[in-house]
């Protein structure tokens, strides 16, 4: 037998293997789901850094945590408890400035930051004031949050099974066929514009026409998820 006739026979073989599992395969259908809670944000969690330059290595730490212990204090007394405040770790490196493009050294640079969570979004602008006042060298990334995310995320699941489920019956029921087992269920995690959990949003810092007070203005979290699902035809 030569070559040619034996790769034929090989392509007829296969054809038929296709042939036979598609008169004997599963009718199935294949839908998706998604969900969507939207939900206004209750609290936040505001990042700050502080930072000091001096020849002394020890005069620019002691001077960083000297205004971050000040700062700790002015939380507490605008109600912001200790527990809510994380400055967990000191970085100290030598800083240089370049003259007439020479590298020249100008002492040790020590660099906190701070992160602190606000329960309560109606001290929002105090915390801003308050920050400032104590000397903040840079306020960073507010994050909008919401308490009890997980209790969100979860509907936002349900919903998403309850779509991928009505949109199965309909389709079903439109060519003929009614819904039998699950075959398959594909799911990933919770579809987001970002990493985290959750849609994070800043939030938009405008200024009233008749105060000088900051006015912050939240956006609702957007909790979302989506599932895919396949089903047999019967």
């Amino acid at each position: 037998m030569n070559i040619t006739r034996q790769i034929l026979i090989i392509a007829l073989l296969s054809l038929g293997a296709v042939s036979c599992d598609a008169q004997t395969g599963q009718r199935t259908i294949i839908t998706s789901g998604s969900g969507q809670v939207s939900v206004p944000a209750n609290m936040a969690e505001l990042s700050v850094q502080l930072q000091a330059i001096n020849r002394d290595s020890a005069a620019a730490k002691e001077n960083v945590d000297s205004r971050v212990n000040d700062f700790i204090r002015a939380l507490k007394r605008i109600g912001i408890d200790k527990t809510d405040v994380i400055a967990p770790t000191l970085r100290l490196s030598p800083n240089y400035e370049y003259i007439n493009q020479k590298q020249r050294f100008t002492g040790f640079r020590a660099s906190r930051s701070v992160t602190v969570t606000l329960n309560d979004l109606e001290q929002l602008n105090q915390l801003m004031d308050t920050a400032l006042d104590s000397g903040i060298d840079q306020i960073g990334q507010l994050q909008l949050k919401v308490r009890d995310e997980q209790q969100f995320q979860r509907q936002a699941q349900q919903q998403a099974i309850e779509d991928s489920k009505q949109k199965a019956r309909t389709l079903a029921k439109a060519y003929g066929a009614e819904l039998g087992p699950i075959v398959q269920i594909r799911y990933q995690a919770a579809v987001t514009n970002n990493p985290a959990p959750y849609a994070r949003t800043t939030a938009m810092m405008s200024r009233s026409a008749s105060s000088d007070e900051g006015q912050y203005i939240q956006d609702s979290i957007q909790f979302r998820d989506r599932i895919e699902v396949i089903f047999e035809l019967e």
